[in-house]
């Protein structure tokens, strides 16, 4: 179910809802007695990790990731550079 964000007319407050999507332009009701209308936020996107660990694995190596080291996207475009400079090599031979 999607999250939206709701501004209070009264006191200001922001608040998050999770609403069906044909319940979005319903105001919601703020703690302080005032209606919260819905606001344009930046949408919220979460990345599937087990996915990732799974190309990741796939090289062969068994990776983790650790803060600091780069984002996962990094990872994988290292690994297949990698991978594609071994391959070239075994041609080569």
């Amino acid at each position: 179910m999607p999250q939206y964000e709701y501004r209070c007319g009264r006191c200001g407050t922001v608040h998050t809802a999770r609403r069906q999507v044909d319940d979005r332009a319903t105001p919601l009701a703020c703690p302080c007695g005032g209606a919260a209308a819905k606001i344009l936020s930046r949408p919220r996107v979460v990345q599937n990790l087990s996915a990732s660990r799974d190309t990741l694995q796939s090289f062969g190596q068994n990776l983790r990731v650790e803060a600091g080291a780069g984002t996962l996207g990094e990872l994988v475009r290292r690994k297949e550079r990698e991978r594609g400079a071994s391959r070239a090599a075994a041609l080569e031979e």
